[in-house]
């Protein structure tokens, strides 16, 4: 049975968790709706992140115990999350 969450993220200067397997993969989905953000593991950066840009539209595999974390270089961004267990 798969299993189906969403939710909007505010994302600011300090690495925001957008996802975590906890005993089963996870299929994230992921629309970036306002400036840049940075994604990857709990102390990501601006300057080691994979970069979404506004609007940008992404598919991630997030194994089981890992997280997937984001942050923006500046101000204040929006990132809408679907996220599946697999």
């Amino acid at each position: 049975i798969m299993s189906l969450a969403s939710q909007v993220l505010s994302i600011d200067g300090t690495a925001v968790l957008v996802a975590q397997a906890n005993g089963m993969p996870l299929e994230v989905h992921l629309h970036s709706a306002s400036g840049a953000l940075y994604l990857g593991a709990s102390g990501v950066t601006s300057a080691t992140g994979y970069r979404m840009d506004n609007g940008d539209k992404a598919v991630f595999t997030v194994p089981d115990g890992s997280s997937l974390y984001a942050v923006s270089a500046s101000g204040t961004q929006t990132l809408y999350v679907l996220t599946a267990i697999l």
